[in-house]
C-alpha cells in the first residue's frame, strides 16, 4: 500500500500531545523505539490544501500538532509509483529470521511491473471513482490484489467469479471443516442460479456486517463461529457524529476549495485521549481531521430532501460551498456485548435470504468523549472569530452524536482472542484468525479487531490479512491444514 505520509511529524505529534506526556512514565508504556517507528513511509506528505490549511491554522492556536494525514495514495508530483521497488526496498530491510517463507521471495515472484502515476489532486476519491492514466493513484483492491491476480487467470490458476452472491459456508460438523461456499449467479439477476465451490480452506472477507450475517446463515442453527454467542457481539463503529461546520466571511469566497485532493487532508492525534478535568482520568476519544465536501450540490440536495420547495436556502448552500469546511472526529464505539449484528427476524433481501440487523447504542464513556470534546472543537474555530474590525467566520455549527450512522469503519463482530478458547466464550477467532470451530475457515476482514483505533483501521487489516495469507501458504506447503 502506497502510503503518503511524513513519519517523523507524525512520531512527532504523538510525543507532544498530552495524553502521551501522561502516559509515558510507568515502565510498561515502553520506550520511545517501541513507539516510534522510523521507517519511512513508501510516498511523501500528501500536500495541504486550502480547506488543510485553515484547519492547520485553527489546530495549532488550539495548542495542537497537526500534521498530514496519511492517505494511501500516490503522492502529487511524484514519479510513477512501482509496487515491485517498493517492496524490494522492503525487504531489504526486513532482517529478522522470522520472515515467513512467502516473503523470503524476490519482489518480482512476488509482484508485476504495473505503475501507477501520481493523484492529480481530482477530488474524486472522496466520493467516487478515482481516476488514473495507467493505474488508479488511490490504493484499492481493484487495482492492487484483483489486478494481480487477474494477470494469473491465463495461466489458469486463478478462478474469479463475479457476480455470485455468498450465501452459505458449507460446514462438515463431524469433520469439524468448512467444506466450501454455497453461493447465487446472479449474472441474470431475475434468474439467479444455487451453485457451489468447494475449497480446502474458505477466507472470508465481506465487512464487520456483512460477514456475520454469512456466518449467521451458516453451519448449526445458531450461525457457524457461533458456540459461545460470541459471533456478531461488540461490534464498533466510527462515531463520524460529532463534528463542527465552518463557514467563512464572504471576503473568502473561492479560497477553500473542498474538491482538491482528498476528503482528509491534516489530522491532529491530541484528542486521542482526552482528560477529565476534576478525576484527571482519561478517555479514549480518536483523531481530530480536516474533512470537506466534494460537490456543491451535495449541501443543497440535502436540504431538498428535507424541505422541498424551498428554493433559496439551497442555493445559498451553493454559494457557501467555496467557503466552506469541516472538521470531525474520528472516534469510535467502546466493544459492547449488546452492540451486535445478527439476522433480521422480518426483512430479506431480494432473493428472500435474511437480511443482516444491526443493534447499536452508545455507552457512557461515548456521551462523555462528546462533552470533553467540544471545547476541543471551539479552540480550534477561536482564532477565526474575529481578526481586528475583520469578520472571519460567518456560521459556525456542531453536529450531536449519531447513533445510527453505521456505514463507516465497522469492526468487531469476530473478535480475535486466544488460542485456547476452546469454548469459544470470549472470542469468534483464534490469533491466526481461523473459526475456533471450524479451523480451516479463516475471516481477514475488520471483523477480527477486538476494539476500535480511533483511526481508519484499514492498514491494519491489510497488514492483518498479509499475516494470515503468509501463514496460511506455510501451514499448506508443510501439510498442517489438511
Amino acid at each position: 500500500m502506497g502510503v503518503s505520509g511524513d513519519r517523523g511529524e507524525m512520531n512527532n505529534a504523538v510525543e507532544q500531545s498530552a495524553w502521551y506526556k501522561g502516559f509515558n512514565h510507568p515502565a510498561y508504556f515502553g520506550d520511545k523505539q517501541h513507539w516510534f517507528d522510523t521507517t519511512p513511509l513508501p510516498c511523501g506528505a500528501y500536500p495541504i490544501t486550502p480547506v488543510g490549511h485553515f484547519a492547520k491554522l485553527g489546530m495549532h492556536h488550539a495548542g495542537m500538532w497537526p500534521v498530514p494525514l496519511p492517505c494511501a495514495i500516490v503522492q502529487p508530483g511524484s514519479a510513477p509509483y512501482q509496487t515491485r521497488e517498493k517492496i524490494a526496498a522492503a525487504l531489504a530491510t526486513w532482517t529478522s529470521n522470522d520472515r515467513p517463507e512467502f516473503w523470503q521471495q524476490k519482489a518480482d515472484q512476488i509482484w508485476s511491473e504495473a505503475k501507477r502515476n501520481a493523484c492529480n489532486m481530482c477530488g474524486f476519491c472522496g466520493e467516487y471513482i478515482c481516476w488514473g492514466k495507467e493505474e488508479a493513484p488511490k490504493f484499492g483492491t481493484r487495482v492492487t490484489t484483483l489486478r494481480e491476480l487477474d494477470a494469473l487467470r491465463s495461466e489458469g490458476k486463478v478462478q474469479i467469479h463475479c457476480n455470485a452472491k455468498a450465501i452459505e459456508v458449507m460446514f462438515d460438523k463431524a469433520a469439524g471443516r468448512g467444506t466450501g461456499v454455497r453461493y447465487l449467479d446472479i449474472s441474470d439477476p431475475d434468474n439467479p442460479v444455487l451453485k457451489e465451490q468447494l475449497a480446502d480452506n474458505v477466507i472470508v472477507s465481506c465487512g464487520a456486517i456483512q460477514t456475520a450475517r454469512l456466518l449467521r446463515l451458516s453451519g448449526p442453527p445458531e450461525g457457524l463461529g457461533n458456540r459461545g454467542d460470541q459471533l456478531g457481539r461488540n461490534a464498533t463503529f466510527h462515531l463520524f457524529g460529532l463534528g463542527v461546520k465552518i463557514t467563512l466571511d464572504k471576503a473568502f469566497q473561492g479560497m477553500v476549495h473542498g474538491e482538491f485532493g482528498a476528503t482528509g487532508n491534516v489530522t491532529s492525534y491530541e484528542p486521542y485521549f482526552l482528560q477529565e478535568p476534576v478525576t484527571k482520568n482519561w478517555i479514549k476519544a480518536g483523531t481530530l481531521t480536516s474533512t470537506a465536501k466534494k460537490n456543491p450540490l451535495e449541501n443543497a440536495a440535502a436540504y431538498f430532501d428535507s424541505q422541498r420547495g424551498a428554493a433559496l436556502q439551497p442555493l445559498k448552500e451553493i454559494e457557501t460551498y467555496a467557503r466552506s469546511m469541516e472538521l470531525r472526529l474520528t472516534a469510535d464505539d467502546l466493544p459492547m456485548p449488546r452492540n451486535r449484528v445478527d439476522l433480521d427476524p422480518k426483512h430479506v433481501d431480494e432473493y428472500g435470504i435474511p437480511t443482516a440487523r444491526v443493534t447499536r447504542d452508545l455507552g457512557p464513556n461515548e456521551w462523555r468523549m462528546y462533552e470533553l470534546a467540544l471545547p476541543m472543537f471551539e479552540k480550534s474555530v477561536a482564532k477565526f472569530r474575529s481578526n481586528g474590525n475583520k469578520k472571519i467566520i460567518e456560521t459556525f455549527g456542531a453536529s450531536p452524536a449519531i447513533v445510527d450512522l453505521i456505514g463507516d469503519h465497522q469492526m468487531g463482530t469476530c473478535r480475535m482472542g486466544p488460542d485456547d478458547d476452546v469454548k469459544s466464550e470470549r472470542s469468534v477467532l483464534d490469533s491466526h484468525c481461523r473459526l475456533h470451530e471450524a479451523r480451516n475457515v479463516f475471516v481477514v476482514d475488520s471483523s477480527f479487531m477486538p476494539t476500535g483505533f480511533g483511526l481508519n483501521p484499514m492498514l491494519t487489516v491489510v497488514a492483518n490479512a498479509l499475516r494470515v495469507g503468509s501463514w496460511i501458504v506455510q501451514q499448506e506447503k508443510r501439510g498442517l491444514l489438511s
